[in-house]
Formats: structure tokens, C-alpha cells, sequence
């Protein structure tokens, strides 16, 4: 339970663990977590890790996906590296390998430090690395090249920023999305006008919903920003005209609603893009094949906003996009081979 469901090692010193073991097995002879400790983190982790080696020495090449990140409750940076593979039965796993905390500066020559230990730790050469797939960070990119490793931007990411330089693009959009952060945070530091909202929507019979703050490492979080506000439209317009607090205007709903529109297919594509559990690489592509731009967007001809996201959105030159002819070469092939109809585009 404690390796299978991250629960602490005090778990087994709770009040209801003991008492349902109490009840499960009477004669049971409880053991305190210094037993556990020693148990998961020495027997049981190197009794998995053989097997895991064994496992991932059976895939000719492997490919990684790898993130630096802080956790916001402890403020601890941690590194993470997990393996994906595919077997000669054609099954596909991923296993995280690693997790591992961060206390140096990230610098590029750092992490490229830790990626080459953390390989040899499970006896992966880089020959057998097919792809390490990152974020944008500079940083990053600068260790995967110091480490000597094939690499690519992760695709989510990508869609992410472009989404961003789609929206900022749009002074209007821009001014709205402000306005609501702004409202946003005026819920958040107090718990009356949090009150006071959930009686309105008492009077106005809708259940009880809180705003939705936008933040740019979460993805999608200003479309979920959005569409929490036209879910509680009329109730923050009501509050609005009893509190000083600026309100929404009726020509900036609208924006919100264009937005809304336009933002909801990559909302929906996000997941299938993280998704580990379905093969969705057909359907995949077809998001980011040109041809099928329409299955996706509708054409608009009347919300001049509408226009400009969606060619933004779907402009190839943004200004993250790989400058040299060898890295445009090789995103081209990679587009070949999620083409779902292979031969009829760069390789022409």
C-alpha cells in the first residue's frame, strides 16, 4: 500500500490502520515505520529495480520524457526521468525511473551531469537513447546537447506556447483576461466575497462555484478561467453591481465566448496528447496536419478575433520555431511519419 499509493511511512502508525489490521488479524504483531523504511527503501527497491532493468534491457531503443519542477508545498525542485519502450510483442510501458530532488543551480552543464548519472545508474547507454523529450527551457536544451543526447521539444508544451503568443497577440483579449485575473484575485483574499457570491447563487438556484485563477505553467488555465466565467455570468454580474468591483461588459462576454470557441479543440487535444493509456497517434496527427485545419476550426468570417487566434494558432513560424535547415528537416520528417497518409508531403 505505501509503494503502490505514495502514502507516507507513518501510515502504518495511524490510529484507523492499526485498528483495521485490529480487526483483520488479531494476532498480527505490529511493526513501526523504521521497519518499512528499511523494508521498501532497500529489499523492495532493489528487488523492483532488477526486474525493471530486466525489463527495459529487452527494448533496442528507449525514449524518455523528463521535467524539472518545484513543489510549491515543501518548495523542493525535483528531476524526474521516465522510460517509455516498446516490446517485440508490439506492447507499449512507461516506468518512471527516477525522481529525484534538485538542491544545485539548473544549469545546463548540471543537468546534463545528472541525466548521464541517472542513465548509468540503469545501464543505458546513449546509443540505445532513441529521444529525450523536454520542455523549452534553455537550460534544458543546453543539457540534453552537453549530454550528447537525441532530443525534442515536448508537443504539449509546444501547443501550449503557441496558444500563448495566439492570445497575447490580442490587446482586447489580453485586457479581458487581466480584468477577470483581477476578479479572480479579489475571491481569493477573502472568504466574505466568497460567501457572498455563493448566496447569490442560492438566490439564483446554481450550485456553488468558485473562480478559476489563470496561471501560465498550468496548461489550458485561461480557457478554464473563461468558461468558469460564463458558468457564474449572471451571479458575478449581480455581484458586480452591489461591490466595487469592476464588471464584465457585455462586448467583453462576448470576447470571452469567441475565445471560448476557438480555445475548446485544444482543451480537448491536450489530453490526447499526455494520454499513456490509448494509442491516439492517428488521431494525433491529424491535429497537426494542415490539411484538416477545418475539422477542427470553423470557418469565421464576421469575429475579427476568431481570425487572427486561428491563424496564429495554425501559423508554422512562431518565434520558438527551429531557425536551421537541419532541425526544419528533421521536424519535417517527423512529420512524415505522423502523417496518416504517408508520401504525400516533405518527402515529395
Amino acid at each position: 500500500m505505501i509503494a503502490l499509493q505514495n502514502l507516507p511511512f507513518s501510515f502504518v502508525e495511524g490510529l484507523g490502520f492499526r485498528r483495521l489490521i485490529q480487526e483483520l488479524a488479531p494476532k498480527y504483531n505490529f511493526r513501526g515505520r523504521n521497519f518499512f523504511t528499511d523494508f521498501v527503501c532497500n529489499e523492495l527497491y532493489i528487488k523492483l529495480a532488477a526486474k525493471v532493468k530486466e525489463l527495459i534491457e529487452k527494448y533496442d531503443y528507449k525514449s524518455f520524457t523528463t521535467d524539472i519542477w518545484t513543489d510549491p508545498s515543501s518548495g523542493v525542485s525535483l528531476l524526474s526521468l521516465t522510460c517509455h519502450g516498446v516490446s517485440e510483442n508490439f506492447e507499449r510501458s512507461s516506468i518512471v525511473l527516477k525522481c529525484e530532488t534538485f538542491d544545485d543551480r539548473h544549469t545546463g552543464d548540471i543537468i546534463a551531469e545528472k541525466f548521464n548519472t541517472m542513465l548509468a545508474e540503469w545501464n543505458i547507454s546513449n546509443e540505445k537513447v532513441h529521444c529525450m523529450i523536454r520542455d523549452e527551457g534553455s537550460n534544458m536544451k543546453r543539457g540534453m546537447r552537453l549530454a550528447l543526447l537525441n532530443d525534442l521539444d515536448c508537443t504539449v508544451h509546444k501547443l501550449q506556447i503557441v496558444i500563448r503568443h495566439g492570445l497575447r497577440s490580442q490587446e482586447c483579449i489580453e485586457a479581458v483576461k487581466q480584468k477577470c485575473k483581477k476578479i479572480t484575485s479579489h475571491f481569493n483574499h477573502s472568504t466574505i466575497a466568497q460567501k457572498q457570491l455563493e448566496k447569490i447563487q442560492d438566490r439564483l438556484n446554481q450550485s456553488h462555484l468558485k473562480v478559476f485563477q489563470d496561471c501560465v505553467t498550468r496548461w489550458n488555465s485561461t480557457f478554464y478561467m473563461f468558461e468558469r466565467f460564463m458558468k457564474i455570468k449572471d451571479a458575478l454580474s449581480l455581484y458586480a453591481n452591489d461591490h466595487n468591483i469592476e464588471s464584465i461588459l457585455p462586448e467583453e462576454w462576448k470576447v470571452i465566448e469567441c475565445c471560448l470557441e476557438v480555445l475548446k479543440p485544444f482543451e480537448e487535444a491536450t489530453p490526447k496528447f499526455s494520454s499513456l493509456e490509448d494509442n491516439n497517434l492517428y488521431a494525433i496527427s491529424t491535429y497537426l496536419d494542415p490539411r484538416y485545419k477545418h475539422k477542427f476550426f470553423k470557418p469565421v468570417t464576421e469575429e475579427k478575433i476568431k481570425d487572427e487566434i486561428i491563424k496564429m494558432v495554425n501559423d508554422p513560424v512562431v518565434p520558438d520555431s527551429p531557425k536551421s535547415p537541419a532541425e526544419k528537416t528533421k521536424r519535417m520528417r517527423m512529420g512524415d511519419s505522423l502523417d496518416p497518409e504517408p508520401g504525400t508531403s516533405s518527402n515529395e
